[in-house]
């Protein structure tokens, strides 16, 4: 399911990859709010995101310019998932952003070390999420 938004010229894309429903609901209506003009591709699952990446990979899509991890990332599964998303020689550079559903889960994620590039709380603070994903990017682009 792809959502869109076209206030700007370039839409970002945007894989998120939730397994909740009303959470996809939430943060994309959060990212309406933030004016940015973009394409949220959802992946409710593993192999949702394995068929997301493979068309990106044969160039029938783009592939995604940041990546929004909301599954459980202490699942076995979503932990492989984690470390095949950062591993990956298309996706490497690609931000990867772990949303938590409060500060403290936040402050849990990152003590965890886990393979991301920044951690937000839910809901989505739009204004954070704009100035973390136009850093991220900018990092990303320089060390491409």
């Amino acid at each position: 399911m792809t959502y869109s938004n076209t206030t700007w010229l370039e839409p970002l894309q945007i894989l998120l990859i939730e397994g909740s429903s009303s959470d996809v609901f939430l943060t994309t209506e959060a990212l309406k709010l933030s004016g940015m003009n973009f394409d949220v591709h959802v992946a409710h699952n593993r192999s949702e995101v394995t068929s997301f990446l493979r068309s990106t990979g044969d160039m029938t899509q783009p592939p995604p310019d940041v990546i929004l991890f909301g599954l459980n990332p202490f699942m076995d599964e979503t932990k492989r998932l984690l470390a095949e998303l950062k591993s990956d020689q298309q996706l490497m550079f690609v931000p990867l952003i772990l949303l938590a559903g409060s500060p403290a889960e936040c402050d849990f994620l990152r003590s965890a070390a886990l393979p991301a590039d920044a951690y937000l709380t839910r809901p989505l603070d739009t204004g954070e999420f704009t100035v973390c994903v136009d850093a991220l990017t900018r990092v990303r682009a320089a060390q491409a």
